[in-house]
């Protein structure tokens, strides 16, 4: 009969150097070398872990594995190599079991070796390119320790270079030379060019109800083309955004003519097109808030049933998208309908139809937005990611419940009791580098927009006003990790000026600008930032904002972290001062919740404290959002 015990869990482990190699070089050397590395940066590198303490156990129990334990040891000799030490040795010296025999020690000597320091790189195989072109593509530096990451980015470097000039199939392989009179080496790139490669046909796979046009007008590569790497990348984040496939792959299949291949694009489409979402929200600016929500994805609008038993399976197809929504709630309260054409007559005309009708119960009034919303976007044959658009705003804003006073304190001079029309034109143009992925959003690129609307009484507006947006994003990954995610920096940058004319002298408060929550400045309660008026605040006619923010992946797609610094200022424009600007830091989470039927339910924390803030402001050192608002 065998009693197999208890698991025995790890208590702690130790890293310790060679004897021989820590002894002091000389007399004067009083203690011996410390390792190159912390122990926590060591156990970072490694799957078997000390148990967690109290609670913690139950997240991290610890538990010994000996099979782990040797893939640990490779782990570690990689992590050493990939930081100059090429002549590392580790190996477990010691494991100890403790007397109570339910925990046990391990002890790891680590020889770390000599220092190795990076003497340049060495090409062969490249006819095509000189070496001086391909140098020119490198960033390590010879003289300084040799570091793994900067090779790995100098050979992807140096690989999509060949892969954007068509040679798909090209190699390189790093080969390490060594000095040996001195704790040095090169690498040598031993590069495979093989042929370029052109584009005989596109096939379409995995397609089954999603029209091949839907999927071939979003590829920006064509048939009789050198294959470029950088746009097969550019299409993939163009399908992407469309957001009805789960996944997207490449393959080349070989043809009679050795330098043509025919490009297979397989999708896999995502199992419902439509899905219908209950739920909730929940913000600080927009109080608590239902959500019913009919989106169609892959709309087809010509798709129509023959009968009640093909309802389930018509209107799908098309690439178009139909979104209704109603969001009752406490404080605010939203009903739209959205429908979006974006190759309208299958050309590069994008239609947007918007109704909407929403609800706000201020502090002191309650204001109602009702209008139309239509517009229509055209990309440019030379730049598809250069797009003008041309809309309309025809709407009423209706304002009543004002308190005068009587039973609590009045409503500001801004607010005006009554109804106005307000019907107007705008024009914008947007340049959108940005690359996308699922979840992660954008990872890399750059976004401008400038946005301009047009009010006037002879359209029959009530109010006339002229009003600016300009916006520029910019994104840029620092690390990529092997599942593909993304650690990123972003910058994003905003301006907003509105000014009245004609007949009308002051803008009413529902038309100027707001700042403060977690969708703009954060630190500072929804609408906080900027003036009051008995508290209340009333906006104004020109704001600047944005962050500089540090993104980096906590649990595969679903969690986020985020780093932040947020900036933003809010007067008059002829009162506007640089010197009054507005700093927050802080940090946070977002995070993409399955609730029902596994639809992802977006969730933002953030703990926010500003550096620089006005007396009128309202601060708020946590701000959360629950569901998509805007």
């Amino acid at each position: 009969m065998v009693s197999e015990g208890n698991r025995v869990q790890v208590e702690e482990i130790r890293f310790s150097r060679n004897a021989e190699e820590a002894a002091p070089k000389a007399a004067e050397e009083a203690a011996p070398k410390a390792l190159a590395f912390s122990a926590s940066e060591l156990l970072d590198n490694m799957t078997i872990r000390p148990k967690g303490f109290w609670i913690l156990d139950l997240f991290s129990p610890g538990y010994f594995n000996h099979k782990e334990l040797q893939q640990d040891i490779v782990k570690l000799k990689k992590f050493y190599r990939s930081h100059g030490y090429m002549d590392v040795q580790i190996e477990p010296q010691a494991i100890d079991i403790l007397p109570e025999k339910d925990g046990l020690t391990i002890d790891i000597l680590i020889d770390e070796g000599e220092l190795y320091v990076f003497d340049g790189y060495l090409f062969t195989g490249n006819t095509v390119f000189s070496e001086q072109v391909l140098s020119d593509l490198t960033k390590a530096t010879p003289g300084l320790q040799f570091d793994q990451e900067k090779l790995d980015r100098d050979q992807k470097a140096i690989l999509d270079y060949y892969k954007d000039r068509a040679y798909l199939f090209a190699r390189v392989t790093p080969r390490f030379v060594h000095s040996l009179d001195t704790p040095s080496m090169r690498v040598r790139f031993a590069i495979e060019e093989n042929n370029e490669i052109h584009i005989n046909k596109i096939k379409v796979e995995g397609n089954l109800r999603t029209q091949d046009r839907v999927i071939r007008r979003e590829l920006e590569f064509y048939p009789g083309e050198k294959i470029d790497n950088s746009r097969l990348v550019k299409s993939h984040s163009n399908l992407s955004r469309l957001g009805i496939f789960q996944r997207i792959n490449y393959s080349y299949e070989p043809t009679t003519q050795p330098s043509y291949r025919d490009v297979v694009v397989d999708v896999d489409e995502v199992p419902n097109f439509g899905n219908f979402m209950f739920g909730f929200g929940l913000s600080g600016g927009h109080g608590l808030f239902g959500n019913f929500q009919l989106t169609k994805k892959n709309f087809d609008i010509f798709d129509t049933p023959e009968s009640l038993y093909d309802l389930r399976t018509s209107f799908i197809g098309a690439g178009q998208t139909l979104s209704l929504n109603l969001s009752p709630g406490t404080i605010w309260s939203r009903y739209q309908v959205t429908f979006i054409e974006p190759y309208l007559m299958d050309t590069r005309n994008s239609l947007r139809l918007n109704f909407r009708s929403i609800k706000w119960w201020r502090r002191r009034w309650e204001e109602r937005h009702t209008g139309f919303l239509p517009s229509i976007s055209h990309a440019f044959d030379f730049d598809r990611d250069l797009r003008a658009r041309f809309g309309a705003r025809i709407g009423n804003v209706k304002i009543d419940n004002v308190s005068v006073g009587e039973d609590g304190p009045a409503a500001p001079a801004e607010v005006v009791e009554g109804s106005t029309g307000i019907i107007g034109l705008n024009l914008g143009m947007a340049y959108d580098k940005l690359l996308y992925r699922p979840y992660e959003g954008p990872y890399d690129g750059h976004k401008e927009t400038v946005d301009y609307e047009f009010a006037a009484g002879f359209f029959g507006s009530e109010l006339e006003y002229h009003k600016i947006r300009v916006g520029q994003s910019l994104c840029f990954p620092v690390y990529e990790q092997e599942d593909g995610n993304h650690h990123v920096v972003a910058f994003k940058a905003n301006l907003g000026l509105i000014e009245p004319f004609g007949d009308t002298d002051e803008l009413p408060i529902f038309e100027r600008f707001f700042l403060g929550g977690p969708q703009t400045v954060k630190g500072f309660s929804y609408r906080g930032l900027g003036p009051h008026d008995q508290g209340v605040p009333i906006g104004s006619t020109s704001q600047i904002w944005g962050t500089l923010e540090y993104g980096f992946p906590i649990f595969e797609q679903m969690l986020r972290g985020v780093v932040f610094l947020d900036y933003g200022n809010l007067q008059e424009l002829s009162d506007f001062r640089f010197e009054e600007m507005r700093y927050v830091v802080g940090v946070g989470a977002r995070l993409n919740f399955p609730l029902l039927g596994g639809i992802p339910i977006p969730i933002g924390l953030f703990l926010g404290t500003p550096l620089k803030h006005q007396p009128d402001d309202e601060t708020k050192f946590f701000l959360f959002s629950i569901g998509n608002i805007f």
